[in-house]
């Protein structure tokens, strides 16, 4: 839809250039070292649509365990603050404790990298407004995380979900 394919492989291979890895790396198959992409979209609706504050502390641990150094996220904002949505986004707690609104940051289509183990979330977008979930309405970013598979049965699974 849209050429969301081929902006998803670009923004994957631009990850794994930033990450010093292959370029194709992860995007097609589990690699040898159980590491594969997950391009995805996350939409916050309009009337609340929020994440939690949290850490990423699982992959950070996941990536220290194995040798992959730090994990970083890649994000890419589909929307526009003020133009798509007035109120709420995805901010950051910087190492001083401040909270950094990213949304502020970046324009569509820019890329938001960051580490982590950084607190990061999303505050409620336009709780002023009615509950959307059904509209486009509000915040959409596309991911390209790296994730590693845990166990043999997360394996499977991914091999199911490429073969449909």
């Amino acid at each position: 839809i849209y050429g969301i394919h081929k902006i998803g492989r670009a923004f994957a291979e631009f990850r794994n250039q930033v990450l010093s890895l292959p370029s194709q790396f992860g995007l097609h198959t589990i690699e040898a070292d159980k590491r594969y992409t997950a391009l995805r979209f996350q939409h916050y609706p309009t009337g609340g649509g929020f994440l939690v504050a949290h850490q990423d502390i699982v992959n950070e641990k996941n990536n220290n365990n194995h040798g992959f150094g730090k994990f970083l996220q890649f994000l890419m904002p589909l929307t526009k603050k003020v133009k798509d949505y007035e109120r709420g986004g995805g901010f950051l707690i910087d190492k001083n404790c401040k909270k950094v609104d990213v949304d502020n940051l970046c324009l569509p289509g820019g890329v938001i990298v960051y580490s982590g183990d950084l607190t990061h979330g999303v505050a409620e977008i336009d709780p002023h407004k009615p509950f959307e979930p059904c509209s486009p309405s509000g915040r959409i970013v596309l991911m390209a995380s790296l994730f590693k598979v845990f166990n043999e049965k997360d394996i499977e699974h991914y091999r199911l979900i490429q073969n449909e």
